[in-house]
């Protein structure tokens, strides 16, 4: 009978009966090896004697689990991570520890001090180990910003000499978040608030245009002056 078959038969078998049944010493070994099960079957030779009253003889199952063997090669992970994220201190984040045995994995030592997490860019951060210094990749991304479904600019007019306003809800209908706010670009560069006249002015955020019109009017005539009334009275000659 095959190993296979003959392990099938044990494993679904009342094992007491199993054993009774077969009358001889069985011995059964698994072992595990990345992940592959590994069977191995072996019976006493003919010349061990079988006892007449079907004693129960001695069945021995063993299981190993043997470790595949680790490299140790040190492989660097290429990081991201968004403007302004706190970086990982944690060292098994950059490397591959598939490869390492936990005994090189605490020697090792991290180094990220030339990443700037406030300035989007590629960075290099270290990774030492005895005597070696390896380097990998570090890549700060921009911070998607909140996304605007709507955003209507407002007509204004000004008159001659007055100063534009530099608020954003001076030019915008929509009521907006303090982010989306702070990355507003407002461009008045068309606007002459020395001469009367209608200005284009646009309004920039996370890639699309905004325009609106600013009207600059002349300043109001002076109010012409009244002359004062005059109050004297001629005298009466009796």
């Amino acid at each position: 009978m095959k190993v296979k078959e003959l392990y099938n038969k044990f494993k679904n078998a009342n094992k007491l009966e199993f054993i009774r049944k077969n009358n001889r010493v069985i011995a059964i070994s698994m072992i595990s090896f990345s992940g592959m099960l590994c069977l191995g079957m072996g019976i006493m030779l003919p010349f061990v004697p079988v006892t007449k009253n079907n004693d129960i003889v001695f069945l021995q199952i063993k299981s190993e689990q043997i470790e595949k063997k680790k490299s140790n090669e040190i492989v660097l992970k290429e990081m991201e991570s968004e403007v302004n994220q706190p970086l990982s201190v944690d060292v098994k984040d950059y490397v591959d520890t598939t490869k390492l045995d936990s005994k090189v994995i605490k020697k090792l030592k991290l180094d990220t001090s030339a990443v700037n997490i406030s300035e989007p860019g590629n960075y290099t951060y270290t990774i030492k180990y005895k005597n070696k210094t390896y380097n990998g990749i570090y890549i700060i991304k921009e911070k998607p910003l909140p996304q605007v479904d709507k955003m209507t600019l407002k007509n204004l007019k000004f008159t001659i000499g007055d100063i534009l306003p530099k608020n954003a809800e001076a030019y915008i209908e929509e009521q907006l978040s303090d982010e989306v706010k702070a990355n507003l670009q407002i461009d008045l560069s068309k606007v002459n608030m020395n001469a009367a006249g209608n200005y284009p002015y646009s309004v920039s955020y996370n890639g699309r245009f905004y325009t609106g019109l600013i009207t600059v009017e002349e300043k109001p005539a002076p109010a012409a002056e009244t002359p004062p009334a005059d109050t004297t009275q001629e005298g009466t000659q009796n």
